[in-house]
């Protein structure tokens, strides 16, 4: 079990630093990634459609906010199902071992897919106080019920 866990945090930091290995910001991507997400979803939907959530002029912000937030869990549920399935058929040099443990593949794909989504609400957490009156301890409340 513990020669597992070795082998799943290996591949778990081969897996988030290939990720973006071959980018001019590198690391930077994890972060910048989900603000530039934002910042589309606020102009393409708040200024081009022009939708609004509640009233006032925080009413396109929030929109946009929901709307990423919505993002977030369908990008990481999509990835994780999309690219475990890759993960095995891509590794059959792996897969063809019989003392490898297959379950360690779409595993590892999973947890970087939640690493990408935590960050990404991260993000959101840090811009929500901003646009709303919402105390930071309900939103880190919030956020540990979510998984």
């Amino acid at each position: 079990m513990l020669a597992t866990l070795h082998l799943f945090r290996a591949f778990l930091t081969r897996d988030l630093a290939n990720r973006y290995r071959s980018s001019a910001l590198g690391w930077a991507w994890y972060i910048l990634n989900p603000l530039f997400l934002l910042s589309v979803f606020t102009l393409v939907f708040s200024t081009i459609f022009g939708m609004r959530w509640g009233g006032g002029e925080s009413g396109k912000l929030l929109f946009a906010l929901n709307v990423f937030a919505g993002l977030l869990v369908n990008s990481f549920f999509a990835e994780s199902w999309q690219r475990a399935a890759q993960s095995v058929l891509g590794q059959p040099a792996l897969v063809k071992k019989v003392s490898f443990p297959l379950y360690l593949l779409p595993m590892v794909v999973s947890f970087s897919a939640l690493a990408h989504c935590v960050l990404g609400l991260a993000v959101l957490l840090a811009i929500v106080p901003f646009v709303m009156d919402v105390p930071v301890v309900q939103l880190l409340y919030a956020a540990l019920a979510l998984p």
